[in-house]
């Protein structure tokens, strides 16, 4: 009995490899599921992945070609029909989040059994292991949602061990499922064929090569494959699939020929910073890829996309998306190879023949300690850079200025302020529970729990000439209540705030529901919001001069409201909304209500000769229509986007505390907005409860 424990304990030691793949993959899965639920992680990318797949798998072809488009698939991301089964087996909407924490975490699994069989070393393998993990470019990829070239590195390490393990046919079927992934991915497997019979005749110096015929077996199914992909997305998107990775993104090269245009995107726009993205992508492993120069061959396309791709202008090392992992997997090989060459130089040379075994013994272990240092120095840049530079790094938070900005200025995410489901997170889940399943439904690109359904849009590909059931708005993320989605066709040029806006003056659409100011429209929909969470928060002000305070600007959603004015003495204050005067205040005690038609972004100035003011805003009624009379617009024409706010007042509007909050409000209830390239969120603090609107019942939850 005594045995068969110990042999137990010798099968769960021998799987230690596994604990800290298992952590990354706990601590990561935690991690996304949470942002999912607080509305940090539903960019629009993520919910066109799902939705796409979810359409693939479950026949659903297209959208209605009234309500805009979203594509079956896409000829660059056909992998994506490779996990239907996936999808058939675990629909639910985290079910991507899930699987891009399995394939970051699987490669590390896949390194270590690969640096087993090179180096046979259990502890070089082991720190191998934990370096992918550590890896901040990885954690970037993972925290930027879902997208099919993170599959990229999986099935391109697992060709590369599979190789070495002499399975040539499995090998190749892997290698090939790996160019399904991505534009870019026929490329790199095209040029990683040389990589590998320069490899071959390295084997061969020590009896492990492959013979002909492997190689050829090999070549041939992932160059037919890899071309056969090229010439089909050719045929499906055209040239411009190709030469639009460049050209369009700069309007001083869009009429030049393609040389003179990567020339020109590269001085003007990427190369400087093309050129630090690929310094840390090899630094942190040594510069390994330099001296084990034969990867540099496959590594060339993610290079050159770097310098002058699509993404460049918007690519930082200290942001660098999911387009690292084109770049990851071949500095990985080549670290592994690094190693494993260090361990056998010189055994072999003049150096060491006829010498005594003390004196080999000693360079032995000279050697090893030349390799344990190397090691333990990239293990240690690894950690440090992850804590920095790491979206879950406990150092990033100090470096946030603008959270979640594209890209962000210094590398900072703001993660940990933004992390956590509020109350206001959880009355927005509320309100979308109330979507039924088989409905119609516009919403933010911020959130993405609808796209597991047959018909969702956003703003930019909704026509408001065609009605929907419903629609929602999340106007606390505030870049995506107010940035229309452009990247698809038809693209009608309206964001979430007009289109709130001209439902609020609709009169086939009611207020469904109302929540801290999101609100749920319903076609169709006559009576009295039936979920309504008051949105009641206390304003400081800033002192403008000896007699006036003013609030931030910042965005207030409609509704009936309560003001109350705290201030010492008894001195009359004139406070106004805008430029409206909404009343003289003459003492504490006064409460004087206001009705805000319509989402508007605004401040209150108030004159007196006071020395402090706070203002108290308490929401008694939900937003209603401002115009029952009015119909359904037919337009035909689409006016262009015209905002109806101040970019150069936001431009400054970081240095404000945007609601003047007061330092007592419970952090627990905070909700930090996103930003993008300066436009900010709204801090604010909620002090809500659901009560009864008139007598109406209020839905019981």
């Amino acid at each position: 009995m005594e045995s068969k424990f110990n042999e137990i304990g010798k099968k769960f030691k021998s799987l230690y490899f596994l604990f800290p793949v298992a952590l990354f993959s706990v601590i990561w899965c935690y991690v996304l599921i949470v942002e999912m639920n607080s509305f940090n992680i539903g960019i629009f990318d993520y919910g066109v992945a799902y939705n796409m797949l979810w359409r693939e798998a479950f026949g659903v072809a297209s959208y209605p070609s009234s309500a805009g488009y979203l594509p079956y698939f896409e000829p660059i991301k056909m992998i994506s029909f490779l996990l239907i089964p996936y999808m058939l087996l675990f629909p639910s909407i985290y079910n991507l989040l899930i699987l891009q924490v399995i394939v970051f975490a699987v490669p590390a699994v896949i390194l270590y059994f690969l640096s087993m069989r090179l180096t046979k070393s259990k502890k070089i393998s082991l720190i191998v292991d934990i370096v992918w993990l550590l890896y901040y470019p990885n954690s970037a990829a993972i925290n930027y949602p879902f997208h099919y070239q993170t599959l990229f590195p999986l099935f391109y390490l697992l060709g590369f061990l599979l190789l070495y393990l002499k399975k040539v046919k499995i090998a190749s079927a892997s290698f090939a499922i790996s160019a399904l992934t991505n534009l870019l991915a026929p490329f790199i497997l095209i040029l990683t064929i040389p990589t590998i019979y320069l490899l071959n005749l390295e084997m061969k110096k020590h009896n492990e090569g492959f013979n002909k015929r492997s190689l050829l077996l090999l070549s041939s199914i992932v160059l037919s494959v890899s071309i056969f992909i090229l010439v089909f997305n050719l045929l499906m998107g055209g040239t411009s699939i190709y030469t639009g990775q460049v050209i369009p993104r700069t309007s001083s090269s869009a009429n030049l020929p393609l040389l003179d245009a990567l020339w020109t995107k590269f001085v003007n726009v990427s190369g400087y910073y093309g050129f630090l993205y690929i310094l840390f992508m090899v630094f942190p492993l040594a510069f390994s890829l330099l001296i084990e120069w034969r990867f540099i061959i496959p590594a060339i396309p993610a290079m050159a996309y770097y310098l002058v791709g699509y993404s460049g202008g918007y690519l930082r090392f200290f942001y660098p998306m999911q387009y690292s992992v084109w770049l990851s997997p071949i500095v990985f090989l080549s670290f592994v190879l690094f190693i494993k060459h260090l361990q056998d130089s010189n055994f072999d040379s003049k150096i060491v023949k006829g010498k005594s075994s003390i004196l080999i013994n000693k360079i032995k272990s000279r050697k090893r300690s030349v390799i344990l240092a190397i090691l333990t120095s990239v293990l240690i840049i690894n950690a440090v850079l992850f804590s920095l530079y790491s979206p879950i790094g406990p150092l990033n938070e100090f470096l946030k200025e603008y959270p979640n900005a594209a890209p962000p200025s210094n590398g900072g995410y703001g993660l940990y302020e933004n992390f956590g489901v509020t109350n206001y997170d959880t009355n927005l889940l509320k309100l979308e529970s109330f979507v039924p399943a088989n409905a119609t439904v516009l919403s933010q690109f911020n959130m993405p729990q609808f796209s597991n359904r047959y018909y969702f849009t956003y703003p930019g590909q909704y026509n408001p000439a065609y009605p929907i059931d419903y629609a929602i708005n999340d106007p606390l993320c505030f870049y995506a209540f107010t940035t229309p989605v452009y990247d698809t066709n038809p693209y009608y040029n309206y964001n979430m705030m007009e289109l709130s806006n001209m439902m609020l003056m609709n009169s086939s659409y009611g207020v469904y529901g109302q929540s801290m100011g999101a609100i749920l429209f319903k076609l169709g929909y006559k009576g009295m919001p039936d979920f309504f969470v008051p949105l009641n928060y206390e304003l400081l002000t800033n002192k403008i001069n000896n007699n006036g305070f003013s609030t931030p600007s910042g965005l207030f959603s409609p509704g009936t409201y309560d003001i109350s004015l705290n201030y010492p003495g008894s001195s009359s204050v004139s406070l106004y909304f805008g430029s409206t005067l909404i009343s003289i205040f003459n003492n504490t005690n006064k409460i004087n209500t206001i009705q805000i038609p319509q989402y508007v972004c605004s401040s209150f100035t108030a004159v007196g000769n006071i020395s402090s003011l706070t203002i108290q805003i308490t929401q008694t009624a939900p937003a209603v229509h401002i115009n029952p009379s009015k119909s359904v617009p037919q337009l035909s024409v689409y006016p262009p986007f015209i905002s109806n706010y101040s970019n150069s007042l936001l431009r400054n509007i970081d240095s404000f505390n945007p609601y003047g909050l007061s330092a007592h409000d419970p952090p627990k209830l905070s909700k930090i907005l996103n930003a993008s390239l300066g436009i900010y969120r709204e801090i604010i603090f909620i002090k809500a409860a659901v009560k009864p609107i008139n007598g109406h019942k209020v839905r019981n939850e």
